[in-house]
């Protein structure tokens, strides 16, 4: 009876002295009995020993702290490992002061919601010191639960997946690794980063493997701690839920042996793809510079900067390093810099290409209009003095041909027997003017008609046909259109009767005009022909065959 009425005084004491003593005391007795619940008693043996020996050390720190600390007594009165801490705290102790509604200044409140190093671990400091009292020092007391709670959720899904001695060195290392050791009890946000971060990757386990009835809470858990990380730090769940993703994408590449190689194939893919971004090329290399940095900042410290003569070898060397190392960056930066803009120049160079190619096709087109609306008027002309009936005949063929004409001039491919039938309208205009003088035939072979070329590519040649041709024999005569298809190739050939001995013959404009739009359009793979023989003149037309348009 006496024994439990003496530890009551020590509790009591000590919870008068620091409450938060006695809940980490009692929190670590319930962590060590969760951890080694269900195992073998040698491995349970084995984790207690981890956990006892972690809690020891981590205790003896902050004890350290408390009694051999220099505190900054303009300020606050307690000690810290790190600066940050101190801010941490006295913005947790504001916070929770406007809690309590107890009076303070101006400069003290706004601070205390200030945007820079807005996290919601102040709320949760500031709700834990509304529970115990201000506890600068049990704050640590609480990341060191925090982070070994999350070790042992991590030690509980390692185990389940790759057995006990896996998971018995990730533990030890978890909680004895010297950089972790510091950070586990400092009284920062990295301790409660660290068991959202455990906990929400033990949900998406219960969401992917666990039973059917617990995969809703898994998923509710996933959500929940991403929504937490998300308020904890910027950018916090988008790692969390790339990390996620990495690890289930891996867990289905490495169940076949063939999926591993496809997996980085994807991966490499899809970080190109991600590469080619600005945002992402510019975040990519701030963090390869930001890192660079950190680095040869370690390197400097470590090494220092005021050196005895003895040590200027070492320092001056590392120096070099240090120059040969930015400049390797720098000229890794610039070759990457110079390929895109050869790239981009190169996309450059061809949209102009195209765009002069498509001006120089609307400039031609344009040329055509003209020519062949003043030489239909003069024909309208010459019909006026001798047949107005006729002449009105011509104007609304004429009409009616310059309406399909400016309609399908405006696409940029046709089917060759839209064209033919273009250049036979063309023809029955003239017709009206020329009467039995002016016989037409057009033939277009098997499946020739359906192929694509440009609009108004006959009409000059057949206006040359009858112009330089019929016009010029008092019989007159036959215009004939002859196209057939080979392969991959549509030849065309345009044929008329002449008269020798006419100062009318020749090419004409109109032909020069179809020889530059094919030249525009195709390139070197098509091509334009005239030959006189046996009394007729034959232009030809060969082009390349291109798909249809869908």
């Amino acid at each position: 009876m006496l024994i439990a009425v003496l530890i009551g005084i020590v509790v009591g004491g000590v919870y008068t002295l620091s409450p938060m003593t006695v809940w980490f005391a009692l929190g670590a007795m319930a962590l060590l009995r969760i951890a080694v619940h269900g195992f073998p008693v040698r491995e349970q043996r084995w984790i207690a020993a981890l956990l006892v020996g972690a809690f020891a050390i981590r205790v003896a720190m902050v004890g350290a702290l408390f009694l051999f600390g220099s505190p900054d007594r303009i300020y606050v009165p307690f000690n810290v490992f790190f600066g940050d801490e101190q801010y941490m705290i006295v913005r947790a102790l504001r916070m929770r002061a406007i809690w309590l509604g107890l009076p303070m200044r101006y400069d003290a409140f706004t601070e205390a919601f200030e945007l820079y190093g807005r996290t919601s671990y102040l709320q949760v400091l500031a709700l834990l010191q509304m529970i115990v009292g201000p506890a600068p020092y049990g704050i640590h007391l609480f990341n060191i639960l925090l982070y070994t709670a999350g070790g042992i959720v991590l030690h509980r899904i390692v185990r389940h997946a790759y057995g006990a001695l896996p998971a018995l060195g990730s533990l030890a290392f978890l909680l004895f690794l010297p950089s972790m050791l510091l950070w586990s009890t400092a009284a920062l946000k990295e301790s409660f980063n660290f068991i959202i971060v455990v906990s929400t990757l033990g949900a998406t386990v219960l969401a992917v493997r666990g039973p059917a009835k617990w995969r809703m809470i898994g998923a509710i858990g996933v959500v929940a701690g991403l929504g937490a990380l998300q308020t904890l730090r910027d950018g916090a769940a988008a790692i969390a839920v790339a990390g996620l993703v990495a690890g289930l994408i891996g867990a289905v590449a490495f169940q076949r042996a063939w999926r591993v190689p496809v997996a980085l194939v994807v991966i490499l893919v899809a970080g190109g793809i991600a590469l080619r971004q600005p945002r992402v090329q510019a975040s990519a290399m701030m963090f390869v510079w930001s890192a660079a940095g950190r680095l040869w900042w370690q390197l400097l410290s470590r090494t220092g900067f005021e050196m005895p003569a003895s040590t200027v070898g070492p320092m001056t060397l590392l120096l070099g390093l240090g120059a040969l190392g930015y400049l390797l960056a720098v000229t890794v930066h610039y070759v990457f810099q110079a390929s895109e803009e050869s790239a981009a120049s190169g996309r450059r160079a061809l949209e102009l290409q195209i765009a002069h190619r498509d001006a120089e096709l609307r400039a031609l087109r344009a040329q055509i209009d003209p020519h062949f609306l003043f030489n239909s008027l003069n024909s309208v002309v010459g019909l006026m003095t001798s047949d107005v009936t006729q002449a009105r005949a011509m104007c609304l063929k004429l009409a009616e041909f310059l309406r399909d004409s400016l309609t399908l001039g405006r696409e940029s491919r046709i089917t060759l027997a839209r064209e033919v039938s273009l250049a036979e309208q063309y023809l029955g205009v003239e017709r009206i003017r020329f009467g039995a003088r002016l016989a037409v035939t057009a033939s277009v072979a098997g499946d020739a008609g359906h192929v694509p070329v440009p609009p108004l590519i006959l009409q000059p040649l057949v206006e040359n046909a009858v112009r330089h041709g019929i016009a010029t024999l008092i019989e007159g005569g036959l215009v004939a259109i002859d196209a057939t298809k080979a392969g991959s190739r549509i030849f065309i050939v345009v044929s008329n009767p002449y008269d020798a001995d006419s100062r009318r013959g020749g090419t004409g404009f109109g032909v020069d005009i179809v020889r530059r739009r094919l030249a525009a359009a195709f390139g070197d793979t098509a091509a334009l022909t005239a030959e006189a023989a046996d009394g007729r003149y034959r232009v030809s037309v060969t082009m390349p065959v291109e798909e249809p348009a869908t």
